[in-house]
C-alpha cells in the first residue's frame, strides 16, 4: 500500500514538473513548413532505407513529384509568399515532401508506388480549386498511401 503512494506521489510530482505551454497548430504548421528535416538524422535516414530494390528509389522520386505539383498549385492559389500558408517554395516542399515521406517511405510502402494511383493523385492536385475544402478532401482521398503503395506479390 505505501509503495502505491509513493509511486502515485512520485507520478503526480513528475507531472507537476512537465511543462504546461504546447505549440498551438498555427505555430506548429509554420515550424513544420519552414524547417527543412536534418538528412543526417535517424529518422530521415529510417524513412528512406530500402526494403526492395529501387523501392526506396521510387518512393522518393513519387515523394518529390507530389510536392513539385502540389507546390505548383499552392503558388497559383496565392498560398506562397510573405505572411501565406508557407513563406517560399522551399518550404512548401519541405512541408510536402516531409509529409509524404511519412507516409510513403520503404517500410510503410515496401512494393513500391502503383503508377495509376499516382497519376490519379497528380490529377487531382491539379484540379484543386483554391479554396475549396471539397476539393481538399477529394485530393487528400485520391492521394492515401493505402491506394497508391502496391501490395507485395
Amino acid at each position: 500500500m505505501t509503495t502505491t503512494r509513493a509511486i502515485a506521489t512520485a507520478l503526480i510530482l513528475g507531472a507537476t514538473l512537465i511543462p504546461t505551454g504546447c505549440e498551438d497548430r498555427k505555430d506548429y504548421v509554420h515550424r513544420l513548413a519552414t524547417q527543412a528535416p536534418d538528412p543526417s538524422s535517424e529518422r530521415v535516414q529510417e524513412l528512406l532505407r530500402p526494403v526492395g530494390e529501387d523501392v526506396a528509389v521510387t518512393n522518393e522520386l513519387t515523394v518529390r513529384r507530389i510536392a513539385e505539383t502540389r507546390c505548383t498549385r499552392e503558388e497559383a492559389c496565392g498560398n506562397i509568399g510573405a505572411g501565406k500558408t508557407f513563406g517560399d517554395r522551399e518550404a512548401c516542399s519541405n512541408y510536402v515532401q516531409d509529409h509524404g515521406r511519412a507516409d510513403l517511405h520503404s517500410a510503410r510502402c515496401p512494393g513500391g508506388i502503383d503508377q495509376e494511383e499516382l497519376e490519379e493523385c497528380l490529377a487531382a492536385i491539379q484540379e484543386q480549386e483554391c479554396g475549396s475544402l471539397i476539393d481538399r478532401a477529394a485530393r487528400i482521398v485520391a492521394c492515401r498511401s493505402s491506394d497508391m503503395c502496391q501490395a507485395i506479390n
